[in-house]
Order: structure tokens, then sequence, then C-alpha cells
């Protein structure tokens, strides 16, 4: 009998029960509501639990994406800081720059404010403990990718990382809040929180990743790699449709 030392990752969690499915789960967004979303979150947390019990030899292929979130808004805004600058002092401006140069300082108020929320010893505290706790998250714990039929179910574990177990929260949680769910996202924040039994300085981590404006950053990027001056137009409106998606800040 196989020791979890010679055991691959997928063979463990489906040892565990987690079935591996070729389809994805369809849920029509119109039966999403509170008690569903606090569903899913005790299945994220089921997947948590099952997950970071693996030491077998496949942990040295597993990606480390401990700390790369926070990391990657950070790059992003002073990336968005560059490009404002450089577009406040150009004399030729296009209609999405013209869109761009009225909106962006609230933006970047709000992404140095999602940074700042958290203090550098807090967000210390909890990769130390995700890495203590050999806390392995699956990416993407959106309703179409896990879900509960008797067991477990997964489509895509193509993003399984070390990291802490909140991101795979926040990024739940915040794939709510652009499919524009008017939710109490502190609430489901605090249900995240007594589910996954991690600590209190947690709360303020998740809100300011929630909160931090994705979509308007995202739009913004796409038109600095975008060659087509016909697309003008477009652009500046999915960047009006950037701000809604983003919705208001939970800090």
């Amino acid at each position: 009998m196989s020791s979890i030392k010679d055991t691959s990752f997928i063979d463990y969690i489906r040892k565990k029960g987690i079935n591996i499915c070729n389809t994805v789960h369809v849920m029509n967004k119109n039966y999403i509501d509170e008690k569903k979303i606090i569903e899913q979150i005790h299945i994220i947390g089921e997947f948590h639990k099952i997950a970071r019990d693996y030491n077998g030899f496949d942990v040295k292929n597993i990606k480390n994406k401990i700390g790369k979130l926070v990391g990657q808004y950070k790059i992003q805004e002073k990336n968005l800081k560059k490009y404002a600058a450089i577009k406040e002092k150009s004399n030729e401006l296009t209609m999405f720059d013209e869109y761009f140069l009225s909106t962006y300082k609230g933006v970047i108020k709000r992404c140095e404010k999602c940074l700042n929320y958290i203090s550098d010893d807090k967000y210390i505290q909890i990769i130390k403990r995700g890495m203590r706790n050999n806390d392995i998250c699956l990416g993407n714990c959106y309703f179409d990718n896990l879900w509960k039929d008797k067991e477990l179910c997964i489509v895509d574990y193509s993003d399984v990382a070390f990291n802490m177990v909140e991101i795979d929260g926040i990024k739940f949680l915040n794939k709510l809040k652009i499919n524009n769910f008017d939710f109490d996202f502190e609430l489901l924040i605090d249900e995240y929180i007594l589910t996954e039994g991690i600590e209190r300085e947690s709360e303020n981590f998740m809100k300011a990743l929630i909160s931090f404006p994705v979509e308007y950053i995202k739009c913004v990027e796409r038109y600095q790699r975008n060659t087509d001056k016909d697309l003008e137009d477009k652009f500046t409106a999915k960047l009006n449709k950037a701000i809604r998606k983003d919705g208001e800040s939970i800090i």
C-alpha cells in the first residue's frame, strides 16, 4: 500500500473523495443568493482542509504564489500613476485618454487606500500562518469550477498553488462583486473567516483586496496594448463599464 509520500496531489485529493470532472457546473445567476454563497464558502473550506494535509512528492511541482497578488497590485498601481503622468503632459489625447484623465485620480486614491489598509506586520502574520498551515489554494473557486454533489467536484485545477486561503476567498467574492451582485460583503467575509478558522487580521486584508479596482486597471492595460485606433469608442465604453463593475469600495 503506497503512502502519501508516493502519491501525486491529484491522486491524493481523489482518494480523499474529490472528483475531477470534465464539464463545468452551470449555475443560473438568478439562483445565486446569500445562502448559496455561504454554502460555497463552506465547500471552499472543505477543499482547503483536504489540500493542506498533502505532503507527497508533488509538493515541489506545486506553484508558490504567496504574496504574488499584493505584489501584482503594487506594480499595477505604480504603472497606473506612470501612465497618468504621461497623459497629463500630452497634447495629443484620444477619446479614451480624455475619459481616463477625468476618472483616474479617484482610482489611484482607492488603490493607495487599499494597499495601505492593512499594516505590514499584519500582512506578514497572515503569510507566516499560511506557510505554517501549508495552505493550498485552488485559484478558481467559483460555482462553475468547484461544487458539491455528495462529493466535492473540480473541473480546472491548473491554478493550484501554495497561497494563503484568504486569496481563494478574495477571488471568489470579487467575482461576485464584479458581476454586480449586491450582497453584504462584510458579512460574507466574516463567514469566510469563521469557516476557515483564521484570525481577525484577515478581515481587513480581504476587504482591502476585494476593494481594489481590478477591472479599471485591467481595461487600461488592455488599451495600452491596443493598436487599433478604430476601437477608441469601445475602449472608452469599457472603461466606463469597468468603473461600474468595480463598484463601491468596502473600506
